[in-house]
């Protein structure tokens, strides 16, 4: 876990130290760092980059669309993002590759006002959501998938962040949304995590698509990592 996929690839590609002045420039983009933000952050402490190699900037944005689009823009050479809009530039040819995963599992829940206790209780609701394309975004379609309801069925907002999502059902602007499960424990007490997303998608991958030995819970573990987890992005095929 401490290793990460982006300190896997800085060692492959550049090799053992470097001077300061052989150092190369690398901005690597985040998502609004939060609860997790000491493995985030962690590449850029304790000269961990320039002994491979790297200057490292670490760059925060508020969405994965933007850093998608400064990514492909060639403004940074890599981000840590969730993997979905990466797979549909790729599908349209972008310069973009996927290079490894940090997360174990999907962290996020569907938040709700506590008046609201099944997901079919949503019909004609307001869900924050994010930016089109986005895990939220998909996160919240594989939900209404697997509880039988069309989209058509509930109001989406792209209010921002998952701050910005949270604080959009605690106000009470949105009836639900799609939001990290940390926010949950500093949440007041009308408001609760109605499903883990982790949960809805270990349901949502079928029996014969799990390969491996391990357990069932472990094994969807591994699925969502390589599906919906976060992942470390990078533009440059090298």
């Amino acid at each position: 876990m401490i290793a990460r996929c982006f300190a896997a690839f800085a060692m492959a590609v550049f090799g053992a130290s470097a001077s300061a002045a052989d150092l190369k420039p690398w901005k690597h983009v985040v998502i609004e760092p939060k609860g997790d933000a000491g493995f985030m952050l962690m590449v850029g402490e304790r000269d961990f980059a320039s002994r491979h190699g790297l200057k490292l900037e670490i760059v925060p944005m508020k969405n994965g669309a933007l850093a998608h689009k400064a990514l492909l823009a060639g403004e940074v050479d890599s981000i840590e993002s969730s993997p979905g809009a990466a797979i549909l530039a790729g599908a349209r040819g972008a310069d973009i590759k996927i290079i490894g995963c940090d997360w174990p599992g999907v962290p996020h829940g569907l938040m709700v006002k506590s008046t609201i206790t099944k997901v079919e209780d949503l019909k004609g609701k307001t869900i924050a959501v994010a930016a089109p394309g986005s895990l939220p975004n998909l996160l919240i379609n594989a939900i209404l998938e697997q509880h039988k309801m069309p989209a058509s069925d509930v109001r989406f907002a792209n209010l921002g962040g998952d701050l910005d999502r949270y604080k959009a059902v605690t106000a009470g602007v949105a009836d639900a949304g799609i939001v990290a499960a940390e926010f949950i424990a500093v949440a007041p007490k009308d408001v609760k995590m109605l499903p883990r997303c982790a949960a809805v998608l270990c349901t949502a991958v079928p029996e014969h698509d799990r390969q491996d030995n391990y357990s069932k819970a472990s094994r969807c573990n591994r699925l969502y990592c390589c599906a919906d987890g976060g992942a470390q992005i990078c533009r440059q095929p090298s």
